[in-house]
């Protein structure tokens, strides 16, 4: 089966989302925000190494299909697609360049994250700035990773 290695990581991380949401209430205090960040890491960043964002839609994003409202993303270059958003989130992540809306978040759960890539050429010109809800962020890339699921499968 073509990238095995990655599919199991994929299903074994949605699966350990599913087991904390489970247990949550159970806890003292709830890290299922910073377990998904985490988490999101992986889920954007270690499919790369299967071409998975060759395989994302081109189609322009919508908030009914991927779960990311169009009107939160302030700049995409070339343009709102999946697969351009896929990768300006996995850069923003992957180059920390991605802020919560609360300090630390310690004792208030992450509302919004702002997301900024820049072109490695020019630092100064901003090719992705989006604010995305916690939420609209955690349903894209449960999606992408459903997506990717899918696609390696078939190959």
């Amino acid at each position: 089966m073509a990238h095995e290695k990655d599919i199991v990581f994929i299903k074994r991380t949605l699966e350990a989302l599913r087991q904390y949401d489970q247990y949550k209430a159970d806890l003292q205090q709830s890290y299922a925000r910073t377990l998904f960040i985490n988490s999101c890491i992986g889920l954007l960043i270690i499919p790369q190494s299967s071409q998975l964002l060759n395989n994302l839609s081109n189609e322009i994003i919508t908030k009914e299909k991927w779960g990311i409202d169009p009107r939160d993303i302030e700049v995409c270059t070339p343009k709102p697609t999946v697969k351009h958003i896929a990768r300006h989130l996995r850069n923003a992540i992957g180059h920390n360049r991605f802020e919560y809306d609360c300090s630390l978040c310690i004792s208030k759960p992450i509302e919004k994250i702002t997301f900024n890539d820049i072109d490695i050429r020019n630092e100064k010109k901003v090719t992705f700035k989006a604010i995305i809800q916690f939420e609209d962020f955690r349903d894209f890339v449960l999606k992408v990773a459903d997506h990717a699921l899918t696609k390696m499968v078939e190959k």
